[in-house]
């Protein structure tokens, strides 16, 4: 029952992406405007907007560059990478960009810097046109922003450090006396202590940041080499010192990714630039992780690089999410194609069985006429229902239960019948949509026959042999004419019977008289026959009164 009830529920998507733990806007790909459509709870959060003030605007309209800073790339950069997704139909990360936000009235008014790693990609329909662009961003302001504190910090240790140098050997070479000159010394001795622990505080500092933020830190040689050790490297992967030495890394990184990996890194050491990448790296106790890379060159005075400070992202929750909201989106659309399609063939179903009833009747229609076509209809509407429960539960399901179909639809049907009494008795069995369409409105018909010709209880039995269905219905009239034709037989619902059986059940009918009186009608065609994909709950086969 649990089980159940759980697939019986429709996921509200809009909900589900307002709530995934992570910044994203989806944008109608209207260039130049791309409009915002939706906006996750943790995106509003970072940029200080609400959702009712930037829903159905255009981005650069919410997000304009800060007039303030004249050098400012953040509009041009972002536009550009969104064109070439809508070229290319394929995601595009860009390297970080600053790109500073406005911030409400309330909060002072102004800009804020900040700056972000995003990445754009596209949502594409069954025909692989781009409906929707996904922009999804990271805030990395305040990594780059104890990056650049530590360095300055760092500068101004130097230059401190370089100072008293100076002083120091200017006073010495003033100084008379050896006494002095040791004094002298040992203040100089104690400034440099005072500055290296200043240092070793500020890169405390640093680290104990970076581990709050629980990322992985490394160094590379200015060569790209990993060399030294890597406290955070070794106690993710348990790799020892000597095993990721030089290109030894790669060892941790999964197979498919290591070749790829060191390609595009041995690039942007050639390159000078910004690395940026994803990759798999293997826990120490085996688990594969997914995480995002960056690192930048650290320059000296002279501008050559000093090493290569790089961070790992663990983004494995991340990209679970992003595949679990993808399947399901694909998911739905396929659902939705299907129900649709469906509806349409009901709806072409009725037309036709209209356009028949007009054909035999040039004027008013017979209420028992008009009784067959309620029942026609709402045939139709037990298979839409059955469908479109289908679709809900599992999308990829393509048969369905001709026992669950009928034990739905005569029960409908003996409401219409007075004291006529349906006694049923149907196996199990399976078949697509369309023929269990079929199936019902021909059982309508039959029935409909047997109420109209004969008398006493109407019997409907249902049995399987193999890969054959047999449909019969009895009734205790007065039976067949010995001269009855159906081919010849002037009844609409003969006709109907005939034409269904014969396309779109692929079967034959016979039409007899039973020994112990009445009328047999029996159909005789070929469902796909299978037990796994069946949809109701009915699995066992018994006699029903109705």
């Amino acid at each position: 029952m649990a089980a159940t009830s759980l697939l019986s529920i429709t996921p509200d998507f809009r909900a589900l992406f307002e709530a995934v733990p992570g910044l994203y806007l989806t944008l109608l790909p209207d260039a130049p405007a791309f409009t915002i459509v939706a906006v996750s709870d943790s995106y509003l959060r970072a940029t200080m907007t609400r959702r009712e003030e930037i829903v159905g605007r255009g981005l650069f309209d919410v997000f304009p560059d800060n007039p303030a800073d004249v050098s400012a790339t953040g509009v041009s950069n972002l536009r550009a990478s969104l064109m070439s997704v809508l070229q290319n139909r394929a995601p595009h990360t860009m390297a970080i960009q600053k790109y500073d936000i406005r911030r409400p009235e309330s909060e002072g008014g102004g800009f804020e810097v900040r700056y972000w790693s995003p990445i754009n990609s596209p949502v594409l329909d069954a025909q692989g046109t781009v409906t929707l662009l996904l922009h999804r961003v990271e805030d990395v302001t305040e990594f780059f922003t104890l990056e650049a504190q530590r360095q300055e910090e760092r500068r101004q240790a130097q230059e401190s450090l370089t100072q008293s140098e100076q002083r120091a050997g200017a006073s010495l070479l003033r100084a008379e006396g050896l006494q002095e000159t040791n004094s002298r010394l040992r203040l100089l001795l104690t400034e440099r202590r005072q500055v290296e622990e200043a240092l070793l505080h500020s890169e405390e500092r640093f680290r104990a940041a970076v581990l709050a933020v629980g990322d992985i830190v490394w160094t590379n040689s200015p060569t790209g080499t990993m060399e030294g050790e890597q406290p955070d490297w070794a106690a993710f992967t348990g790799q020892r010192l000597a095993d990721y030495q030089g290109y030894g890394w790669a060892q941790a990184v999964h197979p498919d990714d290591a070749q790829p990996t060191l390609v595009a890194w041995n690039e942007a050491v050639a390159a000078r630039k910004m690395f940026v990448f994803e990759h798999r790296v293997r826990r120490q106790d085996g688990v594969w992780r997914v995480f995002s890379i960056r690192a930048v060159p650290v320059l000296n005075a002279e501008g050559d690089i000093r090493e290569w400070v790089g961070v790992h992202t663990d983004i494995t929750e991340r990209r679970e999410s992003e595949i679990e909201i993808a399947a399901l989106n694909t998911r739905l659309r396929r659902a939705m194609t299907e129900t649709h399609h469906r509806v349409k063939n009901n709806l072409q179903m009725m037309a036709a069985l209209i356009e028949m009833q007009a054909m035999q009747r040039i004027g008013s229609m017979e209420v028992s006429d008009l009784l067959r076509l309620k029942q026609n209809i709402q045939a139709l509407s037990v298979i839409h229902d059955i469908l479109t429960q289908e679709a809900k539960e599992d999308g990829d399901a393509a048969l369905l239960s001709g026992k669950t179909v009928l034990e739905k639809f005569l029960p409908l049907l003996q409401q219409t019948l007075g004291d006529r009494r349906l006694v049923v008795q149907i196996e199990e069995f399976s078949l697509p949509g369309k023929q269990a369409t079929a199936l019902a409105i021909v059982t309508n018909e039959l029935i409909a026959n047997a109420v109209k010709y004969g008398e006493g209880e109407i019997e409907v039995t249902l049995s399987v042999a193999g890969d054959r269905a047999t449909l019969e219905v009895c009734d205790d009239g007065e039976g067949f004419a010995p001269d009855f034709d159906p081919e010849t037989e002037a009844n609409t619902g003969l006709e109907l019977i005939e034409n269904i059986s014969r396309y779109d059940l692929r079967g034959q009918t016979s039409y007899e008289n039973r020994e112990q009186g009445g009328a047999r009608i029996r159909l005789v065609f070929h469902p796909v026959l299978s037990s796994s994909s069946l949809v109701g709950p009915y699995g066992k086969t018994g006699e029903r009164c109705l």
